[in-house]
């Protein structure tokens, strides 16, 4: 039974997660990883998709990079779905060792219902991305040093590598969580020998690695610039988006601090003091932080939590026969529907919300003026780079920062409306955007009488500058 269970949380990760239409990061990875095959990219390197950038930028998931684009190189978009699947895989059966060795006397049915509860609490923020990668290195890295044993410690310096390359900008979570681990090790008079020295194989390892140290170094650079918390939603608190899709995780979050006021504080030990309530505070205050804060931050608090939570009932006998019965109905019922999203997947379901998110005439309307760079949004701009359009003149993945002569709180403004945007295109000597059907910079270069030469009506327009010739 332990095994369908993991079973049937693999087919709702699947149902929950498998991305019919894809985050716009993806196409930008999808461009970078391309790069890197063929031999034209760098993982530590000049801006290579930004005119307007001269910055030096770090690639700090190259390797996620690589995988999309060798999965969209062997099965198209499907193949990208399937590799933005692999770390919810890795964090199903993550979050189950954990509850089994944190709550042994839980049945099967108990841990697989706190994990589904979880999931669903976190799925409006289960973007498939490469900083997932975080939440599934950080699991597995609680997991190593929750019984650190050689063979386990043996895995750390593979471990660190992985994340390195995956997604190294999360590598700061990692040493926190070393650190505290290490203290939570010496609170259990556990020897510190054999872990200092798997820790040191691992810093060995990310130093070697190209970039290993820039990238860790990366979520600096981003949290200094002041546009990035100012304009980007992800960087805003969720209760400013008070989006209710975010009520489950409300409700989450609720319940665990009902059972923790209740008595269960009692039982929080230092790991979970100074891990899991640091997350969760960070996630009120930054939306990026909470699929951490309920994948691994509720994960931690749970058992302290389920004591506060504990009515003094006597469970009634349930009949083994009735609870395989039970299991393999909702085992089947979770393959049923995850198979019907892969099969939703594998058979155009992607290509179709791509097309109504990116109409291939608005690509080409782009592609056929190449004589002038393109001014686009970012998730037009992910898309136009990894489909061989022209130099795209934007703020990329790399190039989002405030480097390189690109004020990206300048263009955030006015995007929004809140400052000119004709002064911006003019000093960056740009004569071709790609605008939002309908955003303030479309009803500003209307106005000046700049020239559309494509309009999908409700998704964007491509405008050329009065009298310039962008023909190819």
């Amino acid at each position: 039974m332990p095994r369908l269970a993991l079973l049937t949380l693999a087919a709702l990760t699947c149902w929950g997660v498998l991305p019919i239409a894809l985050d716009p990061d993806a196409f930008w990875h999808l461009r970078l990883g391309r790069d890197l095959l063929d031999g034209s990219g760098a993982i530590v390197g000049p801006e290579s998709l930004s005119p307007l950038s001269a910055a030096t930028v770090v690639d700090h998931s190259w390797l996620y990079g690589v995988l999309i684009a060798l999965g969209e190189g062997a099965f198209g978009l499907l193949g990208m779905s399937l590799v933005a699947l692999l770390p919810y895989l890795v964090i199903v059966v993550a979050m189950e060792a954990w509850l089994r060795l944190r709550l042994p006397d839980w049945r099967w049915f108990d841990r697989a219902l706190a994990i589904a509860v979880l999931l669903v609490a976190a799925r409006p923020v289960s973007l498939p991305r490469a900083g997932t990668y975080d939440v599934a290195f950080a699991l597995l890295l609680l997991l190593i040093f929750a019984v650190p044993s050689r063979r386990r410690l043996l895995v750390l310096p593979l471990l660190a590598a992985a994340w390195a390359t995956l997604h190294g900008a999360g590598l700061l979570l990692g040493v926190l969580i070393a650190a505290i681990s290490l203290l939570d090790l010496v609170r259990r008079r556990v020897s510190l020998r054999a872990p200092l020295v798997a820790l040191g194989a691992a810093v060995g390892v990310v130093v070697a690695l190209p970039g290993g140290v820039a990238s860790a170094l990366y979520p600096f650079a981003v949290v200094a610039s002041e546009a990035q918390r100012t304009w980007i939603a992800e960087w805003q608190s969720p209760f400013l988006l008070a989006d209710p899709a975010l009520l489950p995780a409300a409700l989450l979050v609720g319940a665990l601090l009902v059972g923790l006021l209740r008595g269960g504080w009692r039982a929080i030990g230092p790991l979970e003091l100074l891990l899991a309530l640091p997350l969760l505070a960070a996630a009120a205050l930054s939306t990026r932080w909470l699929l951490l804060a309920l994948l691994v931050g509720a994960l931690l608090l749970l058992p302290a939590a389920r004591l506060g939570l504990h009515r003094r009932r006597v469970r009634p006998p349930i009949d083994a026969t009735a609870t395989r019965t039970v299991g393999a109905a909702v085992a089947a019922i979770a393959l049923l529907i995850a198979s019907t999203r892969l099969l939703a997947v594998a058979f155009g379901g992607n290509e179709a919300a791509l097309a109504a998110r990116y109409p291939v005439a608005g690509a080409r309307a782009v592609a056929a003026h190449a004589a002038c760079p393109v001014l686009a949004p970012y998730d037009w701009g992910g898309y136009l780079s990894a489909h061989g359009a022209p130099a795209v003149a934007l703020y990329g993945e790399a190039g989002a920062l405030e480097a390189g002569g690109v004020d990206l709180g300048a263009w955030f403004a006015a995007e929004a409306g809140l400052r000119p945007s004709l002064p911006l295109l003019d000093d960056a000597e740009l004569d071709l955007v790609m605008a939002a059907d309908g955003a303030p910079i479309d009803r500003e270069l209307q106005a000046a009488g700049w020239r559309v030469i494509d309009r999908v009506v409700g998704v964007s327009v491509l405008y050329a500058r009065p009298g310039v010739n962008c023909t190819r």
